[in-house]
């Protein structure tokens, strides 16, 4: 009988480590599991952080461009209007140089001599060379006496 009583104790006692074990591997397999469920939280986290980091550098890089393009494109207008403004006084000289030359080589053609006039008469006034204007008040002054 007390083998029988140290058979049963020892089976007990199997059944206890074996008992045991199982519920420290159960333990160990739950650390394991708590162990992966972290190392995928913190590789999806740095997944999210490196998509965010991406995303946030290609927002730059392309306000980056549009900034560079609109920085051309106003470089562009403003050559475009130097060039114009240029062309358009360069345009302008020419007309001038042409019709100085024109009428330079008109005058020279038909030999027209101007020459300065003491006076002349224009919309019924007298016009003086020097800009006075005595010789019209005069000739006002013998109209006025003569309706007198």
């Amino acid at each position: 009988m007390l083998v029988l009583v140290l058979v049963l104790v020892l089976v007990l006692v199997l059944v206890l480590v074996f008992v045991l074990v199982l519920l420290l591997m159960l333990v160990l397999v739950l650390v394991l599991v708590l162990v992966l469920v972290f190392v995928i939280v913190l590789v999806l986290v740095s997944v999210l952080v490196l998509v965010f980091v991406l995303v946030l550098v290609l927002v730059l890089v392309l306000v980056l461009v549009l900034v560079l393009v609109l920085v051309l494109v106003l470089v562009l207008v403003l050559v475009l209007v130097l060039v114009l403004v240029s062309v358009s006084v360069s345009v302008l000289v020419l007309v001038f140089v042409y019709v100085y030359v024109y009428i330079y080589i008109y005058i020279l053609l038909i030999q027209i001599q101007l020459h300065n006039v003491e006076s002349c008469k224009y919309l019924g006034s007298i016009l003086t060379n020097d800009g006075r204007c005595t010789c019209e008040i005069k000739c006002r002054t013998v109209v006025a006496k003569a309706a007198f």
